[in-house]
Order: C-alpha cells, then sequence, then structure tokens
C-alpha cells in the first residue's frame, strides 16, 4: 500500500487504519432518577486534543454493556455528527481521571482502540496532520441538516505505521514543540494584559498631575438629557436609536444597530451630534455604569435610548474629548460606581449625581495638548495590540504546520 501523498522514512509503511485498532460505536442509554447512572462522554466534551470528562452526562446503562462501551486511557473518540463539518471526525484522547468513575461513550462517538504497537498519541497527532483531516473533511454526508462521518472511508484512510522507537520520538519532538507554542501564547496573554493595563494607567498618572482648579461638572454642561424611551416593535424604519450594545466597547458602534420611528420633534430632542456624550445610565454591572462615549459621528439620523444619558459641554471651557478621558479614568470610574443606586441587581446613575462629580478643568490648550499625547499613545498600544493578535494567529498555525510535516521525511 502505498500514498501519493509521503515518501516515508525507512522502516516506516502505509497501512490502513482499521488494521490497526478496533473501532466501536457508543452507547447512550435512558434518563436515570436523580442523575443516577454511568458517566456517558460527548463531543461536548470535547476539549482540543483532550476529552474533558467531568461534565459526562449520567446515563443508565445495561450492566452487561459496561465491559464493551467502558473507556480506558489511551482510546481515541472521534465525532461522529455535527452541524459544522470541522467538527466532524475530530479525534480526541481520553485519560482515565483518578475518581474511581467508569466512563463510557455515546453513540454519536467513534471509539478507536489502537494495538500495542501503535502509540495512541502519534495516532492522534496523525489523525490532526492536514492530509488526514482533508479524509475525513471528504467522509461526510449530510443528513437533516447535521453532517456525519462516513466511517467505512474514515477507517480505510491509508496509516503511516513508524516501528515503536520513532513514534516515541516523534511524539516527544511534536510535544517540545507544542510546549513551546503554548508558552509563546502564554506570554501573549501576558503581554496583552499589560497593554490593556497600559492606557488607563498612564492616562490616570497624567491627570493626576493636574493641578488646575476643581468644578463640579455640571458647571461646565449645556444640556443633560436621558435618552428616548419607546422601544421598536420589531424592525422599523426610522432613525438609529443606540442603546447599550452600540456603546459598551467604549466607542458608537453602528454594525448591528436598531432603528424606531420617531416625529421629527422626538428626533431633535434626542439626536446624537459629534461632540456629544453619552453615558451609560443602567446596567448590573459596574464595569459599564457610568461609562462614557464620546461621538464622533455627524449623522441626521442618530438617537439614543433611555439607558443613556447625552450630555453637551460648553466647548468654551471644555473639550468633550478631555470630559471623555476625565471620566473614564479608574478613580473618576470608581467615584462614579460608588454614586449609582441599586435596584432590583441594577445599577442606576442620575444625572444629578452625574453633574455633581468633580472635574479638573485645565485651559483648553492643556486639554487639547493632554488629548493629543494621549491620542498617541492610545494609537502606538493598538499598533501593539494588532502585533499581538497576528503572532497569536501566527502561533495558532504553526503547530497545524508542524503536524504537516511531523510523519515526513526530514522534520525531525
Amino acid at each position: 500500500m502505498t500514498s501519493d501523498t509521503w515518501t516515508l522514512p525507512e522502516k516506516w509503511r502505509w497501512v490502513r487504519l482499521r488494521d490497526i485498532c478496533e473501532a466501536e460505536t457508543g452507547v447512550w442509554g435512558d434518563d436515570g432518577p436523580d442523575g443516577s447512572g454511568f458517566p456517558v462522554v460527548r463531543s461536548t466534551e470535547i476539549r482540543g486534543y483532550e476529552i474533558a470528562p467531568s461534565s459526562a452526562a449520567k446515563r443508565v446503562i445495561p450492566t452487561r454493556a459496561l465491559e464493551r462501551y467502558r473507556l480506558h486511557t489511551g482510546d481515541i473518540l472521534v465525532n461522529k455528527s455535527s452541524g459544522s463539518p470541522h467538527l466532524v471526525g475530530w479525534p480526541a484522547i481520553f485519560r482515565q481521571p483518578d475518581d474511581g468513575q467508569t466512563y463510557l461513550f455515546s453513540n454519536f462517538m467513534l471509539r478507536l482502540r489502537f494495538e500495542a504497537n501503535v502509540l495512541p498519541e502519534y495516532a492522534l497527532y496523525y489523525l490532526h496532520n492536514p492530509d488526514a483531516r482533508r479524509t475525513y473533511l471528504g467522509a461526510q454526508d449530510t443528513t437533516s441538516g447535521l453532517r456525519n462521518l462516513r466511517i467505512r472511508d474514515f477507517l480505510d484512510q491509508p496509516f503511516p505505521l513508524a516501528p515503536l522507537d520513532e513514534q516515541r520520538r516523534v511524539v516527544v519532538r511534536i510535544e517540545e514543540f507544542a510546549q513551546r507554542i503554548e508558552e509563546a501564547k502564554r506570554l501573549g496573554v501576558e503581554v496583552s494584559t499589560e497593554l490593556s493595563a497600559f492606557f488607563p494607567s498612564h492616562s490616570d498618572a497624567l491627570l493626576q498631575e493636574l493641578d488646575s482648579p476643581v468644578r463640579q461638572f455640571g458647571e461646565v454642561v449645556l444640556d443633560a438629557r436621558n435618552g428616548f424611551g419607546r422601544r421598536p416593535k420589531g424592525k422599523e424604519k426610522g432613525a438609529i436609536v443606540l442603546r447599550l450594545a452600540d456603546v459598551s466597547s467604549g466607542s458608537i458602534d453602528l454594525e448591528n444597530v436598531r432603528r424606531g420611528v420617531m416625529s421629527p420633534g422626538e428626533l431633535a430632542t434626542y439626536r446624537v451630534r459629534s461632540g456629544d456624550l453619552l453615558f451609560i445610565r443602567v446596567n448590573g454591572s459596574p464595569d459599564y455604569i457610568g461609562r462614557c462615549v464620546l461621538c464622533t459621528e455627524e449623522r441626521d439620523d442618530l438617537a439614543f435610548n433611555d439607558h443613556l444619558i447625552r450630555v453637551r459641554v460648553d466647548h468654551e471651557k471644555i473639550m468633550p474629548a478631555y470630559a471623555a478621558v476625565w471620566f473614564n479614568s479608574r478613580r473618576v470610574r470608581a467615584e462614579t460606581v460608588a454614586r449609582a443606586s441599586t435596584s432590583a441587581g441594577q445599577l442606576t446613575i442620575n444625572q444629578k449625581n452625574l453633574m455633581s462629580i468633580p472635574i479638573r478643568i485645565p485651559s483648553l490648550q492643556e486639554q487639547s495638548r493632554i488629548i493629543d499625547y494621549l491620542t498617541l499613545v492610545s494609537t502606538r498600544v493598538e499598533g501593539l495590540r494588532r502585533l499581538r493578535v497576528e503572532a497569536q494567529a501566527e502561533l495558532e498555525a504553526i503547530f497545524p504546520s508542524l503536524l504537516a510535516r511531523a510523519f515526513n521525511v526530514g522534520l525531525f
């Protein structure tokens, strides 16, 4: 038997997958009273390349069937059915937890139990390499919206059987690379956390250095208003009515907006213009309540709902961008949350409390300098964050690429 894909190293040979393992479809059983029964592993217990059996469903299985469907360490479970073609045929390895339980597997899973001359980890890594994945992506049928694995075709796929010592060497090298990749990912997460904290800490430090006069926010506000109270009925045509979901990211997101019918007078009353500030008035989370969003959109059909407060400031005294930075600083955010009232699990900040929050107001020239500097810092932080995201994507692609070459000549 040969494969057109690879030339195998000396002493390796091509075999059929079915020739080196037992393949068995699982069992489901019946509901048990009070959650009794045996834990049955389903596709939902697949976590990457591993089975995480702690959430397995308890099912009543006949005693005579236990030995047939019992899982052992090293068994590989293959997902037989899914709505997603990429999950069909996905293999994961089972390791028996030290909990004294007997684990079984469901009828939507295929168990592969390999012969003694095949390391389960070696088989697992081979079945995840892109060439093998193409095999089981092509061995699927569709029934009632589900993609189903054609088991015969899956088991007929060629498998590069190496001597055991070669299998061990390949597994060791793959896992060494995997550890390095995971360590790089971990460092990437740490960098991301530090980047997320950098701008807030930097802006907080800058604002704390100010020795400008302290005034109540309301002294520089021209208008403050709660938003439009009527909810759209279904899909209405009309103005965009901003909701929490449209501003919770810290900026206005018009990707998935809702519209509502408004009279010309209502739109004039609740219109949002460039330079307006929107404060989250009510939310269950202290992470969101009182958050300030600066509107940079200038359009005629933009309004806001009553979960938000729109504030218009006196531009001759304060820049809207400076006010947004001030209210989103960690110290002021904490003070805003402390002033919020609680009812039915919801936090609410009213206009009176918002207007009484103290704010340092330097000259407009100094405000402009602060905003320009923080904009530069933010741009650089976002640039670094994009680079980290790109690096993360490259790390995610390394392991499949490694597996693509691990069973060919010359990788290790």
